[in-house]
């Protein structure tokens, strides 16, 4: 497995900022989360795809690899509209491509109508899945399996007191009812250590698990650099191993520094 780190590590800095940065690192992988005022997808339904041709170029200019894409976080008009959140997510396909990248990583809110719809689904036991899904899902499916992408749900929950996609079962559900092979599980290991669940999680969906994010947990759960929180990465890394994913993307709160990032790279390439 190798290394990888994601520009929303550095938020609030602009994302050519954090491509020079993880360079300097000495990083040859990198994870683009896509910033909302940079995609620019707002009053005239149009998106800056040129900035993310320039950011090719600058990619490439450092010899760095994209390994995926991280969809943005939606705005409330957004969200208000189905039809946006479409869009949104065709436009991030159309940028994973032209940046080479393998995975874009969703979270529940880019594919659901609402929250209520997935809990909906989740708690029913013959209700169709498309239901609940905006418009265009399969249509969106179909685009980046032409294109050999891979869409990554992430293991996440937006209230405290429901699980959602956080919960092994609520996750095999949907990838089970979906059944395209263009739909896989992007694991954020801080989510599945909070639940108590990585273990059970990662045997269960090991073969569908092509993205993984990494970072420590500590008493204030925070994005902490592997190897100064609570989680046993000697016991964790080899489950990871297992998965179908080919790294491991740092995704970390941006309070770190340049030598405890380091320290970290070095701890968790001795595990692997």
């Amino acid at each position: 497995m190798h290394l990888s780190i994601s520009t929303g590590c550095f938020w609030p800095q602009p994302t050519e900022f954090s491509v020079r940065k993880v360079s300097e690192l000495g990083l040859d992988r990198i994870e683009i989360h896509v910033q909302s005022n940079e995609l620019n997808y707002g009053f005239d339904k149009k998106a800056d795809i040129v900035f993310y041709k320039n950011l090719c170029v600058e990619i490439a200019e450092r010899s760095l690899k994209v390994t995926s894409v991280h969809a943005p976080r939606l705005t409330f008009e957004q969200v208000f509209t189905m039809k946006a959140k479409a869009a949104i997510l065709d436009k991030c396909i159309e940028i994973l491509d032209l940046l080479e990248g393998e995975v874009l990583v969703i979270h529940p809110e880019h594919v659901f109508k609402t929250h209520e719809d997935a809990e909906t689904f989740l708690s029913s036991k013959d209700e169709p899945i498309w239901n609940h899904l905006i418009g265009g899902t399969r249509e969106l499916l179909t685009k980046a399996r032409d294109h050999g992408l891979l869409l990554g749900l992430e293991n996440i929950k937006t209230w405290f007191d429901y699980p959602l996609l956080n919960n092994t079962e609520n996750m095999l559900k949907v990838i089970d009812s979906i059944q395209d092979e263009g739909l896989c599980v992007a694991l954020d290991v801080l989510h599945s250590e909070l639940a108590g669940i990585s273990s059970d999680f990662i045997k269960e969906l090991r073969k569908r698990i092509v993205n993984i994010s990494i970072s420590d947990l500590d008493s204030t759960r925070q994005r902490i650099v592997p190897g100064e929180g609570k989680i046993r990465w000697e016991l964790l890394v080899p489950l990871l191993k297992t998965t179908a994913a080919n790294c491991l993307v740092f995704e970390l709160a941006p309070k770190f520094d340049d030598n405890q990032l380091l320290r970290s790279m070095k701890y968790i390439t001795s595990l692997l």
